[in-house]
């Protein structure tokens, strides 16, 4: 990747999916964020819009 590395906001109620998405989209240079729910999902975006989210 070249530029400004794109943000993810990883959303799941399953730590484990959490910690599996991290792990494999943090080795290509993304950064990341996560939340556990929606609603926490939603506070994130707001505050640091992010390029894409997953759910």
């Amino acid at each position: 990747m070249s530029g400004t590395p794109s943000r993810i906001l990883v959303v799941d109620d399953l730590p484990e999916n959490r910690e599996i998405l991290v792990d494999l989209l943090g080795s290509e240079g993304y950064v990341l964020d996560t939340a556990k729910d929606g609603e926490e999902a939603v506070e994130k975006a707001l505050a640091a819009p992010p390029d894409l989210i997953l759910m």
